[in-house]
């Protein structure tokens, strides 16, 4: 009888073995040998960090259409209640501000509900087929 024990079968059983225990270890712990793109906002100290915008990217997600234009000045009444974004927390869906003057700015990464590219000032595109006047 041969030997079942081939150096073929002893790798076979040893990446499986290796694949098995690294998804017990992420589901047991919070140890993630393949991070996913929120574990990427935390960094070893378990702060998060949040993510740099870059300007002029295409925006993401589903548009929330405000009746303002940007930039808003901090004296006009809409930016006593700038917090667009927080429908993002609630329906867990991507989002962008949709501005009257066909702007955009970005909500920040889920789970968090941040109005990212207002904070930092930073616009990006909104597709074209998200403009009202475009339906």
């Amino acid at each position: 009888m041969k030997n079942s024990l081939t150096l073929k079968n002893v790798i076979i059983y040893g990446v499986i073995l290796v694949l098995a225990v690294i998804v017990v270890l992420q589901t047991m712990t919070q140890y993630k040998v393949f991070p996913t793109a929120s574990d990427e906002q935390i960094d070893e100290g378990n702060e998060r960090v949040i993510p740099q915008l870059e300007a002029g990217t295409t925006c993401k997600g589903e548009p929330i259409y405000v009746d303002y234009k940007w930039p808003h000045s901090e004296n006009d009444e809409d930016f006593a209640n700038p917090w667009e974004c927080q429908i993002q927390c609630q329906d867990q869906k991507k989002h962008y501000i949709y501005y009257s003057n066909g702007a955009g700015t970005q909500c920040d990464v889920l789970p968090e509900c941040l109005d990212l590219g207002e904070d930092q000032g930073v616009t990006c595109n909104p597709p074209k087929g998200d403009k009202p006047d475009e339906e």
